[in-house]
Order: structure tokens, then C-alpha cells, then sequence
């Protein structure tokens, strides 16, 4: 079994995550997980190839230059339930990836989907989640 990597694990989370804050640096770093390999012990600008991302060099360049990426300047996360939500979204992310599920589909609808919709989404994979406080 492969090792679930955590995106707040990552060294290069507080450079991501001090430009677009916690939330929006687990939901993006989770996204790159999904999709590619991660040196998980160094800074943004070596830990993977940004090109390859599904947010692209531009994204990844606007992050290390310290400046808000475009699709954040409408909709930066700003509370503790978007924090938990996006730790729940990375999780979610990981155990499709781990099942062998669409990651794919589910990162590219994500923005449309409702929490329920996601939850059925995943439902013919055999993915079951629970939530406690």
C-alpha cells in the first residue's frame, strides 16, 4: 500500500498556504498529489513540475511570486468550516486515488458538485465517508 502523503506534510505548505491560506493551499496541494509526483521535503519551486498541475505554470508562478492566483481573488476560504472542508476534499482525493477511482473527473467537476453530489460520485467505487466532530 502506497503512503498517503498529507498536503499540510508538505514542506513547501507554507508557501503555498501564506498566499492563498490553509484551505485553498490543502485543496490545491491535493490536487497536484492526485496528478503527480511531489519531493515532499522541499520548497514550491522544486517540489514538483507546475506545468504538469491541473492548475498550470501560471498558477504555480503566481503563488511563488507571493501574489493571489486569479481564481482565488473571488473566492479565498475564510473560515474554519472551509478548513475542514478542504481536509475532508484532500481526503477524499487520496482515497479515489487509492481505490483506483476517476480522480480526474472528480477534480474537474468539483467546482459544480455539491458535498451530496460528491458523496454519490463516489458511491459506486465502494467510498464511504463519515464525518465527526
Amino acid at each position: 500500500m502506497k503512503d498517503i502523503v498529507r498536503a499540510k506534510n508538505l514542506t513547501c505548505f507554507k508557501e503555498v498556504s501564506e498566499v492563498i491560506g490553509e484551505a485553498g493551499a490543502v485543496i490545491e496541494l491535493c490536487k497536484v498529489l492526485a496528478n503527480t509526483e511531489v519531493d515532499t521535503s522541499t520548497v514550491l519551486d522544486c517540489a514538483f513540475v507546475w506545468s504538469v498541475t491541473p492548475q498550470g505554470q501560471h498558477f504555480w508562478d503566481c503563488i511563488d511570486d507571493g501574489v493571489l492566483p486569479e481564481s482565488y481573488r473571488n473566492a479565498m476560504p475564510t473560515n474554519k468550516d472551509k478548513n475542514h472542508y478542504a481536509d475532508m476534499l484532500c481526503n477524499y482525493i487520496q482515497t479515489i486515488s487509492q481505490a483506483g477511482g476517476d480522480v480526474d473527473m472528480f477534480i474537474d467537476n468539483m467546482d459544480t458538485m455539491t458535498v451530496k453530489e460528491m458523496l454519490v460520485s463516489l458511491a459506486p467505487s465502494g467510498v464511504r465517508f463519515t464525518y465527526n466532530k
